[in-house]
This record gives C-alpha cells, structure tokens and sequence, in this order.
C-alpha cells in the first residue's frame, strides 16, 4: 500500500489530493512514453471509475484501478478481504466511523462521505457485502 499511495503522490504535481484526467493523459504521454492506444485503454477505465464524473483520479479511485485486474483474477477473494478489512467492528456491515478508522487520513473526510452515500444503497448507515461488491 506505501508503494501504491508514493506512486498517487508523486502523480499528483498539483498537490491538491486529486489527478486531473488531462494531468493523468500527459503524464502517461511523456514520463512513461505510453503509445495514443494504450492511453485511450487507461481512459476508457478511468471513465468507468470516476463514479462521480468529476474527471479527476482520486485516491479511492487510484486504487480500485491498481487492483481491479486482481478482482478479476480472484473471483472476488481480494475485495471479500478487502470488506473484512475495512470491517474494522467486526458487525458484517461497513459503517462511515469504521471506514474512517480503517482508511485514516489516506482519503479526504468529503471523498469518504461522498463514496459511503454512494454504496449505502438502502440509505440505512450500513454497507453489507452484498452492495460493496455490487459497487465494484
């Protein structure tokens, strides 16, 4: 996880916690001398990540791109553990205090509430498995 949070740090020039897409596409294009094609491929991804389509990579959203090739690969395993982690109250359910335990200062107060409203699809203050997994 160091590694992955140095790599979103050192991506974010403007240090404001976010990688705008365009700031994302010139990196791509000039650091890593990654070809139009593989580029369009990264976008079409972070499209479908950008839950809130604001166009701006946020941690959260780092993430889930970094790992979601091994969700894949695992039928799910790795998110199922990922739940259990973030179960820090060990209740079944995800609450917003218990993700702000498990995650710390690693995600903004605003993009950790933003993200909780988003999968409490009921609106009961409670994120099961079953809607974890549904988001990803």
């Amino acid at each position: 996880r160091r590694v992955l949070r140095a790599t979103f740090l050192k991506m974010d020039v403007s240090h404001a916690g976010v990688i705008h897409f365009s700031q994302l596409d010139q990196l791509l294009q000039e650091s890593c001398r990654m070809s139009a094609v593989d580029r369009e491929a990264i976008w079409k991804t972070m499209e479908m990540l950008d839950v809130d389509n604001d166009r701006e990579l946020h941690y959260s959203d780092f993430l889930a791109a970094m790992v979601a090739h091994r969700l894949e690969q695992s039928d799910g395993e790795i998110a199922r553990e990922a739940f259990r982690h973030f179960d820090v109250e060990g209740l079944g359910y995800l609450t917003e205090d218990g993700l702000r335990r498990a995650l710390g200062d690693q995600v903004s107060q605003s993009d950790l509430q933003c993200t909780f409203r988003l999968l409490d699809v009921n609106r009961d203050g409670k994120i099961y498995l079953r809607e974890f997994l549904e988001h990803l």
